[in-house]
């Protein structure tokens, strides 16, 4: 407005510290090009003891709906809903693409070519599954 100089409509402050900080404590970091899941600071608690269902909106614009299992976390990033799923094994990630192929990634990075598939937003990666071994979370 004119009598009160620039403004900035939308989140507080506050709300945005508390946005950035939960990406961090879900461990997302792109280095290199490359995005890597590193949920070391997330706590155990943060996941379900029990399946529920999780909305969210995609890279169309459409209200899509998921089913997480026990032992799993969902969130969103770039449009694309990321699951955290609990595992006595190693990190794994699943990426699913539109036509719903699916290709397992040992570890916890992402190649860059898959990572620019996400960051793009252009639907080509329409879920992603990370497997988090127990003993990366706080306790």
């Amino acid at each position: 407005p004119k009598h009160a100089g620039a403004q900035q409509p939308g989140m507080t402050g506050q709300v945005k510290e508390e946005v950035l900080t939960r990406f961090g404590e879900l461990g997302l970091r792109i280095q290199n090009g490359q995005v890597t899941f590193d949920p070391r600071l997330l706590m155990r608690s943060a996941f379900s003891d029990q399946s529920m269902t999780f909305e969210y909106l995609n890279a169309t614009n459409q209200w899509q709906t998921l089913m997480l299992p026990k032992n799993a976390l969902g969130f969103t990033w770039c449009q694309v809903p990321i699951v955290y799923e609990l595992t006595d094994h190693e990190f794994s990630i699943d990426v699913t693409d539109r036509d719903g192929r699916v290709v397992t990634i040992t570890g916890q990075t992402l190649p860059g070519p898959v990572s620019d598939r996400l960051i793009s937003r252009a639907n080509a990666i329409i879920q992603l599954k990370v497997l988090v071994p127990h003993g990366a979370l706080l306790s």
